[in-house]
């Protein structure tokens, strides 16, 4: 994993709760790609993982995910969640917006970049001081002038999967 930048690598070492989003550009493999970067105790919130569940993945149960989750994360002192809030269903949710807020986490904007192999934390975010729409439109912002688009997300999107992100790039 690497940072943006020395400062924002110090405040994600002092954040004792953060929430890292990031763009979702193929399936199950950004998840398995992040969490061999992450070199902290993490988990990870997966759609479609059929409830499964270990040390590093938490289902994504629906409809009552945002409020089941910011009980069961107000009861730690501590956390590092990783979520796509595109869930692979191209358009970005409100959920990463609402479980930041009522937990008070901090959110880290991480952009997957697979034509340049990297994983890079490059925004930090204070929920509290942007509306869910302000926020979603920085992080989408964030990403699309940073990610360069791999060919086979063309493919995917035929097939109703991608992230607002990305889709939105070839559509500018």
């Amino acid at each position: 994993m690497e940072f943006e930048n020395e400062t924002l690598k110090c405040q994600f070492q002092s954040d004792k709760k953060k929430l890292i989003i990031a763009n979702h550009t193929t399936p199950f493999i950004d998840a398995i790609w992040m969490h061999s970067v992450m070199d902290i105790p993490h988990f990870i919130y997966m759609a479609h993982c059929m409830d499964y569940e270990n040390d590093w993945i938490r289902a994504v149960k629906s409809p009552y995910f945002v409020k089941n989750e910011s009980e069961y994360l107000q009861s730690l002192t501590s956390f590092c969640a990783i979520l796509f809030p595109s869930g692979g269903a191209i358009d970005w949710k409100s959920g990463f917006y609402y479980l930041s807020k009522n937990t008070n986490a901090v959110v880290y904007l991480t952009t997957i970049d697979y034509c340049t192999r990297k994983i890079t934390i490059v925004e930090r975010y204070e929920p509290a001081n942007y509306s869910w729409i302000e926020l979603k439109k920085e992080c989408i912002e964030g990403i699309y002038s940073r990610v360069q688009t791999p060919i086979w997300s063309d493919f995917l999107h035929l097939f109703g999967y991608g992230d607002e992100a990305m889709i939105n790039k070839k559509n500018r």
